[in-house]
């Protein structure tokens, strides 16, 4: 039987709700619980040094966490590449959109957090300038991540590629339809952005070599619009999975120093994040298959539930910080104290992403939501 045709998801318009797919949502569902484990397993670490299994359960999270913050930057670039294939795309008022969704439930946050701080000092983990006016229109402005400032809220880092994403990339896709390029064209263009971004941030430190991931979201979406992909091939998403793991192994080896980093210097790096550029594409490809193949599984209970939550996904990435950090301060050194096993921190996991959640859905419903039916004038 012959493989069904995969229709690519596309926008048909350039507001902020099109082309919504419970595919994406499952998607932020999953990179917001990866951060959330990435950030878990870094603030307990410290409490569980010396017992092997917690330590090497804490290396994976940390590794496999980091995935979670790129998905978010590759699907930032998906998105934008699918508004401008829509036709008709005006860049001020998209930006503006895009920027003020992003800005409203930050500066709300940001302002909880420090009000919070200069409140209860004791219960934060402020330095003795975080509180200083320069610091927070560092802050507000998203300069940590772009500039080697340190950041209040740690998603401040991944908001600053995002927003600088959004007002500097749509620039060349404008310029490639304006003169009408072919997708080889295209594709060149957007290879490149990523290569010389990469190449760049590795020599020069500019800009980050995370950014790379948006530039990247663009070639997926411009290597599925020209059929590139062979979506149709009956294994291709065991070839996916295969490359994937391949590529996650490969950076486990390397990074854990299992075979080294001074074999080959800059090329070793470069290979490093170059992989895992691969294994997040081919994340967000396989699920775009899947999406297409079996359309009626984003309609089960369990894909739904899933999906809800990962349309409270940018809320959670913004809360779910600080409520770490809270259970760090307070619950982390109770347990300590009374001599509790270390297992036990890992046991408050699921009291602190439920609380996590639940600030999150306030946040939503109380801030991003209504910002976002009020940008689309509904």
């Amino acid at each position: 039987m012959a493989a069904p045709a995969l229709s690519i998801p596309t926008l048909s318009t350039t507001r902020i709700e099109a082309g919504r797919l419970p595919v994406f949502d499952i998607l932020r569902a999953v990179a917001a619980l990866l951060v959330f484990f990435y950030h878990y397993a870094g603030l307990v670490a410290p409490f569980t040094e010396g017992a092997p299994l917690l330590d090497a359960a804490e290396w994976i999270a940390a590794r496999i966490g980091a995935i979670g913050t790129n998905l978010l930057l590759l699907l930032s670039g998906y998105f934008l590449a699918q508004n401008l294939a829509t036709g008709r795309f005006p860049y001020l008022h998209f930006v503006w959109l895009r920027v003020v969704r992003i800005y409203v439930p930050y500066l709300t946050v940001l302002a909880l957090a420090i009000l919070f701080a200069s409140l209860a000092p004791a219960y934060t983990r402020v330095q003795p300038n975080a509180l200083n006016w320069r610091h927070i229109l560092e802050q507000t402005l998203l300069l940590p991540g772009l500039f080697p400032e340190r950041p209040f809220l740690t998603v401040t880092w991944t908001l600053s590629y995002i927003v600088a994403g959004y007002i500097t990339l749509p620039l060349f896709g404008i310029a490639l339809r304006r003169f009408d390029c072919r997708a080889p064209t295209r594709l060149a263009v957007w290879a490149l952005l990523v290569m010389g971004n990469l190449i760049a941030g590795l020599t020069l430190g500019a800009p980050p070599v995370r950014f790379a991931y948006i530039p990247a979201g663009y070639l997926l979406f411009e290597l599925q619009r020209a059929e590139w992909l062979p979506h149709h091939r009956p294994g291709i998403l065991r070839w996916a999975t295969g490359i994937c793991l391949v590529a996650l192994l490969y950076r486990a080896l390397l990074d854990g120093h299992l075979i080294g980093d001074h074999w080959l210097g800059f090329i070793a790096q470069l290979s490093f994040i170059v992989t895992g550029l691969i294994a997040v594409t081919t994340i967000v490809f396989a699920t775009i298959v899947l999406q297409s193949r079996y359309p009626a599984q984003g309609q089960r209970p369990l894909p739904r539930r899933i999906a809800a939550f990962g349309r409270t996904g940018y809320s959670f990435y913004l809360v779910h910080g600080p409520v770490v950090k809270l259970f760090s301060l307070l619950i982390f050194p109770q347990i300590a104290r009374h001599a509790l096993p270390a297992a036990t921190l890992w046991l408050a996991a699921p009291l602190c992403l439920a609380c996590a959640a639940g600030a999150a859905t306030l946040l939503y419903f109380a801030v991003e939501k209504p910002c976002r039916r009020f940008l689309l004038g509904h």
